[in-house]
Order: structure tokens, then sequence, then C-alpha cells
């Protein structure tokens, strides 16, 4: 009798395929973010274009969105987190000077305030943005300006159909997600960082595996470890 594949459902569209016959995942987005692309956020874009400043940014959306507005040569000093929002910026800001990337947004907060010639910074952010890096930047003396540069928009579903596994790449998709589901007691959640794995315990008891590093190959590979198909 043939084995049943294994059903993942991934709260985000996913830039890859899992390599693995033995695994169906279903993509069903649970959050959309949509850059907010009014007159005054470019205008403080352009304003800020040609100046010296220490630029964050902690999502590839934001990367996005500013670099719609800014020369390829911008003399920013960047610190950043993950190596998707290193790969868009390095796409919009070619010559950027990438000071730090990290792995998550409390790491980079840390390293930050080890640079001395740090005084100010300004935070290209969404409207969902978590509170750790700008509480450690503030608490430590760091002049900080956010420019919220995107919003991120729940987009919950009900979903009928049980799964071994559930995806899940932040904490705006974990509160999407179980405000319309429950997960069977053997559903195993998956999460790409520390921070998505606290928020999936504020409405799960369930068993919670948080993917190495944050990005989208890792949650996939613990995906095949967990089931004994990693190296299959």
């Amino acid at each position: 009798m043939q084995k049943n594949k294994i059903e993942i459902l991934s709260t985000k569209r996913l830039d890859k395929a899992i390599d693995s016959d033995d695994i169906v995942i279903d993509e069903i987005p649970f959050i959309e973010t949509r850059g907010i692309d009014d007159g005054s956020v470019k205008k403080k874009i352009q304003q800020l274009s040609g100046q010296q400043i220490h630029a964050i940014f902690t999502s590839r959306n934001a990367a996005e969105m500013v670099g719609k507005y800014v020369a390829k040569n911008e003399p920013w000093k960047i610190y950043c987190t993950g190596d998707k929002t290193k790969d868009t910026i390095l796409h919009f800001f070619p010559c950027a000077f990438i000071a730090t990337v990290a792995e998550n947004a409390a790491d980079l907060a840390w390293i930050i305030l080890k640079d001395i010639s740090v005084k100010s910074v300004i935070f290209f952010c969404g409207n969902q943005r978590r509170d750790e890096l700008p509480e450690i930047l503030v608490q430590n003396g760091i002049d900080m300006e956010e420019v919220m540069v995107y919003e991120t928009i729940s987009r919950p579903v009900t979903i009928t159909k049980e799964y071994d596994g559930v995806l899940f790449f932040s904490p705006s998709a974990v509160e999407s997600f179980f405000s319309k589901n429950k997960l069977n007691d053997n559903t195993i959640c998956f999460a790409v960082g520390n921070t998505t794995a606290h928020a999936i315990e504020k409405f799960s008891g369930n068993k919670i595996i948080t993917a190495v590093r944050a990005t989208q190959q890792s949650i996939l590979d613990a995906v095949l470890a967990t089931f004994n198909l990693l190296n299959k």
C-alpha cells in the first residue's frame, strides 16, 4: 500500500519548492504587505537621499519601498537582518556599504551599539515592526527616527484540511492564522525564528520547531529533518 504524502501548510508563498516527493505543501498567504506610497513618505525618503546616515532595514519590504526613490550609490551605512533583506538592499543599492547583517532585530541592535560612530539612526520599517530594536537603541542613548514605508495587513483564511505541519514566517502571520483556526494535537508548528516561535506559544501548545537560521531554506530543511527525509 502506497504511503500517504506528508501534508504541510505554508502561511506565505515560498520562493522555491521543497526537495522531496514525499511532502506536499499548500501555500496560503495569511498576511499582505503593501507600500505606503503617499507623497509624504516619498518626500522624506528623497530628503534623506545623498545624506550620510546610518540606515536600518529589518525586512526586504522596506528595502524595496525605499529603493524606489533613492540613488543606487547612496552614501548610507546600512544595518540589516537576514540574507533576503541584504540581497534586496544590494539589488537597489549595488554600491551600498552594509556594515552588519544579523539574524534578528535584537541582535542587530546590540551590534549597532558596539559601533561608536553611531549616534543616530534612521529605521525604515512597517506598521507592525517589533519593539526590541527601537527599545534597545533608544534606552542606550541612540537617537532614532522611524520612517514607516509599508504596512502589514491581516488576511485570515479558515482552514478545513488537517495538516502534519504548518510553516510560520512572522508573528503577524501567526496572529492572522490563529484568529480563524485551531490545530489538531499532532500538527507540528515550524517557526522561522525565535520571535515567531514565541508568538505561536501564545496561541498553541503544539510542538514547535524553530529553524536554525531565519531563512526559508532553513525552515524547509527543518521540515525534512523532522519527517526523516533530509538525506533521502
